[in-house]
């Protein structure tokens, strides 16, 4: 799992690195209309606003950041268009990884720099994604998908291109990112958090064989337990409670979705130090 634990936390680094902090009230980031996300220089967007562009272009010109700019900038768009349709429906490890990090990436580079390069990328990408069945590879009583990495992850990049690419996305696949996000991501994210929160009510975490070809073989007995207690916890955590905030006021488990993230925020809060690290080891 460290493998691609640690991808995650690179590529979230790297974006957070580049971008303004905004602390949103939970209607803040609610769209005014379907396919109008960020609609002018005002608008207020998940991670940052439209009025923020030029500073973060500004941030990416500096030496210390032009590697995250390259790889925004330096991109083989042909080769990501022919990748996309041959990834495998059936590898949430890699593939579908793969997948979010291609529309992250290229969803954020257009927003940025308006390369139709990136545009095309990310509604491939977007398309590509939504074909996964399940969003993660694990169960929670052999039934209800948990998701601990891909449907985080896969949450939060389709929140984030749909902030990003507003109207650029047709109002159809819009409505479908949406329906996608509120069926397999968020819920499977509290499926997650729940059961690190009661884990004497955890029917049994498994390995979804049905869905995924993962070659691995171990026992998920303890990771309600174990995970509680580690900064794996935040990516659901995070994809939750952005899910919450972008569908506030437009889907009736939102707010029962922010319940849940803030919940689980605080009680996470006090592993970190007096100066604000996470030890781990």
């Amino acid at each position: 799992m460290t493998p691609t634990r640690r991808s995650f936390l690179k590529s979230t680094a790297a974006l957070a690195a580049a971008l303004p902090l905004t602390r949103l009230p939970a209607s803040a980031a609610t769209p005014a209309k379907s396919g109008s996300a960020m609609p002018s220089p005002t608008g207020k967007g998940l991670l940052f606003d439209r009025a923020d562009l030029p500073r973060i272009r500004a941030n990416l010109d500096h030496p210390r950041l032009a590697a995250l700019k390259a790889e925004l900038t330096q991109v083989d768009h042909a080769a990501d268009l022919a990748y996309l349709p041959t990834t495998d429906l059936r590898n949430r490890v890699l593939d579908m990884r793969l997948v979010r990090v291609m529309l992250e990436r290229s969803a954020f580079a257009y927003v940025l720099y308006e390369d139709p390069r990136d545009l095309e990328v990310a509604k491939a990408a977007l398309a590509r994604l939504m074909e996964y069945g399940p969003w993660d590879y694990f169960l929670e009583g052999e039934t209800e998908v948990i998701g601990l990495q891909r449907a985080p992850e896969a949450t939060i990049a389709v929140c984030c291109t749909l902030d990003w690419l507003g109207d650029k996305l047709s109002p159809e696949i819009r409505a479908e990112a949406e329906r996608q996000v509120a069926e397999k991501g968020a819920p499977a994210c509290y499926n997650s958090l729940y059961g690190m929160m009661y884990p004497d009510r955890v029917r049994g975490w498994t390995i979804n064989r049905r869905d995924d070809d993962i070659d691995a073989n171990f026992t998920l007995e303890r990771w309600p337990l174990i995970l509680n207690a580690t900064n794996l916890k935040v990516i659901p955590m995070a994809a939750l409670g952005i899910a919450a905030l972008w569908l506030h006021g437009r889907h009736p488990q939102a707010d029962r979705w922010l319940s849940m993230a803030r919940r689980s925020a605080r009680a996470f809060s006090t592993m970190y130090g007096l100066d604000g690290a996470y030890d781990e080891g």
